[in-house]
């Protein structure tokens, strides 16, 4: 029963394999126990950037014991003494059935422990478990490894016809497991048990037994005969590879001879002998799951939850709370006391004295025939008969008598607002400000766009080094998601979660091409070069959301945009007639930029257009880095301001002096191509 394309793990039989074992658990034995599964994991932390940082994916999957599921987390940290170099450190994530991190393709590395925890952080010691490592390939100039201690695992699998090169180290103490072949973004994975007989020749699957954590370094080897290697390379991994690991033949049903001890878990049918010695006593009922150990007693006290059916006669007291439905008959008298709760109706007659709270909904008539001194939590069916003393919290429904500040304009020529670098954001105004806070921010939302289709966008800003950049942005129009990551990833964009591909745009003659419709506004594409490329979302004739990615650089700005669209917009571009940095409440002004920005993180209460949950979430705040951090790194750039020049160039005029920060502050030249 074994696939045609997998291995056995015994290494005295067959030795001409790549197949190293020393296990004492059958296959059979180790997804009963421990299953893992990212598909339905997600990502509650990515900093593995810094030192002390971490990337965490929660619910990995399931670990049994005794019947008990208990749901698994994976935390992956630097270590050793070589800092980890990314190239992309917005690929640190999740892909699909598939965990990821980034390695700079430019002879980057990295050394990280992988430990299991449960819900509260405690580690997890796991009886046995698959973990493997998938599109183990390279570019034209470079090739991929991964590295672990033959001490962490038990036995490894690959592929009878693998392109993975396998060497022993350090005294046969690691074991080096090398791609021999590149590859491209069209040969990655996208079902770990749904492989191609090329994308098996690039995986390793390790066996692993009583760990709770294992050492793993993932190095990217450039070739430097020509140029330097660009970009990153994403290392994945997830559970088993089904089509590498042998299939066990099944034991006969019963075995010839009883086992030394008992099986881990229950089977399915009795024993055809009984125990040698009964439980100590009686249980009272039977338990949905085996005991590990016999009770001593049965219990004296009630179960916690209601039972199923009605007690054979009346509570000697009334319950604490009141039942969900009435009961069935009437009660025989009165109950002692009124009701702690507040019925859901009013009472046909008034009470005898004032409640203790308000009522649940408001009365047909008003109490007093003027005004109440304060202002009531809702607002009124009908306005009282004399005015308030105070202004109203909320806005009236009529607009005032005084004129307005500034007739609105029609639309938004010349100025398009939005946001680009490091970041540096652009008002409706035209005004210009910075905001280095990492985290999801809302840019813009308009809940009444197109007679209340509505219109959002959110964009996540994340850290490399000691600077930050728009990494993702995610546009919704109704219900239709558009959601672009930058980086030199072949396919950076997905529409409603499903993955755009590039090369099936096939844009010619830099004209765009039309790749989809957000709720029937169309949406074009075009590839200018592996690091840059661009979107259009088209409003409406020459009104459109230009979406471009430049590197791991995300920007977005609005053209021509008119009233009519965007009257009524908030977020980080302001306010659309005046550009004023408003607040959430529409009224407050906020001067301060670091206020501002932190005012408009997405809320735990919105909707979540990213797919991935990365970096800060609300309520945790944003990420602010101090003045001096920002001044440091100027002070440490090895650019000079004439070099600047030169490489801002070709920027537009309104953009030039952002750009110049940007090339100073990254202490690269290429960041000039973000504008």
């Amino acid at each position: 029963m074994f696939s045609s394309r997998s291995l056995t793990t015994v290494f005295i039989l067959i030795t001409q394999t790549k197949v190293f074992a020393q296990s004492a658990v059958t296959c059979s034995d180790i997804e009963t126990e421990t299953t893992l599964d990212f598909q339905d994991a997600t990502v509650s932390e990515s900093t593995l950037q810094k030192k002390t940082g971490k990337l965490q994916f929660d619910n990995v999957g399931s670990y049994n014991e005794g019947g008990v599921i208990t749901p698994l987390n994976l935390v992956v940290k630097q270590v050793g003494k070589k800092n980890y170099t990314p190239g992309n450190v917005t690929q640190n994530r999740k892909s699909g059935d598939f965990g990821m991190i980034n390695i700079d393709s430019n002879d980057g590395e990295g050394t990280f422990d992988f430990c299991f925890v449960d819900s509260e952080d405690k580690p997890k010691t796991l009886d046995a478990f698959f973990f493997s490592f998938y599109d183990l390939d390279g570019p034209k100039k470079g090739l991929e490894s991964v590295e672990l201690k033959l001490k962490d695992f038990t036995a490894y699998y690959v592929s009878t016809n693998s392109s993975i090169d396998i060497k022993k180290k350090e005294n046969n103490k690691k074991i080096k497991f090398t791609a021999t072949e590149s590859g491209t973004g069209d040969d990655n994975p996208d079902d770990r048990n749904n492989l191609s007989s090329l994308q098996q020749d690039r995986s390793v699957v390790f066996q692993m037994e009583d760990v709770d954590c294992f050492q793993v370094k993932l190095s990217s080897k450039c070739n430097k005969t020509n140029k330097k290697c660009k970009g990153g390379r994403n290392f994945l991994f997830a559970g088993k590879a089904s089509q590498i690991v042998p299939m066990c033949e099944p034991t006969p049903f019963p075995t010839v001879q009883p086992t030394k001890g008992p099986t881990k878990f229950p089977t399915t049918e009795p024993t055809p002998a009984p125990t040698k010695k009964p439980t100590k006593s009686p249980t009272t009922e039977p338990k949905p799951a085996p005991t590990k150990k016999p009770t001593k007693s049965p219990t004296k006290k009630p179960k916690p939850a209601p039972t199923k059916k009605p007690t054979s006669s009346p509570t000697a007291s009334p319950t604490s709370v009141p039942t969900a439905s009435p009961t069935s008959s009437p009660t025989s008298s009165l109950s002692n006391s009124p009701t702690v709760r507040l019925t859901n109706s009013p009472t046909t007659n008034p009470t005898s004295s004032l409640t203790t709270n308000p009522t649940s909904s408001p009365t047909t008539k008003p109490t007093n025939p003027s005004p109440t001194k304060e202002p009531n939590p809702a607002p009124t069916k009908e306005p009282t008969p004399a005015p308030t003393k105070k202004p109203k919290p909320s806005p009236t429904k009529e607009p005032t008598k005084r004129e307005p500040v500034a007739p609105p304009t029609k639309a938004r020529e010349g100025v398009d607002p939005g946001v680009a670098g490091d970041p540096h954001f652009k008002t409706w105004a035209g005004e210009s400000y910075d905001f280095h806070g990492v985290c999801d921010l809302v840019l813009l939302k308009n809940t009444i766009f197109q007679n209340g289709l509505g219109l959002t966008i959110h964009i996540r800003t994340s850290r490399m080094l000691s600077w930050s950049f728009v990494s993702v942005v995610a546009l919704r129009i109704g219900e239709d998601i558009l959601e672009v990551i930058g980086g030199e990833e072949e396919d950076n964009f997905w529409i409603n979660e499903v993955k755009g591909r590039n090369k099936e745009v096939g844009s010619k003659n830099d004209e765009m091409a039309l790749v989809s419709t957000l709720s029937g506004y169309p949406v074009y594409y075009k590839e200018v070069n592996s690091q840059h490329r661009e979107f259009e979302i088209v409003l409406g004739g020459t009104e459109k959301i230009k979406i471009g990615t430049w590197h791991s650089f995300v920007r977005i700005h609005l053209e021509n945009a008119k009233s009519d669209h965007f009257g009524k917009s908030m977020g980080l571009m302001g306010s659309f007639s005046e550009g004023v940095t408003l607040a959430r409440d529409n009224v407050t002004v906020l001067d301060e930029f670091n206020a501002f920005g932190s005012e408009w993180q997405v809320l735990h209460s919105e909707p979540k257009l990213f797919r991935v949950v990365e970096g800060p979430q609300h309520p945790t705040q944003c990420e602010i880095p101090s003045s001096l951090a920002l001044r440091r790194r100027l002070a440490d750039s090895t650019i000079s301001l004439v070099d600047a020049r030169k490489a801002c160039a070709d920027v537009q005029e309104d953009a030039f002096d952002l750009c110049l920060f940007d090339v100073l502050a990254t202490n690269d030249e290429m960041t000039a191509g973000a504008y």
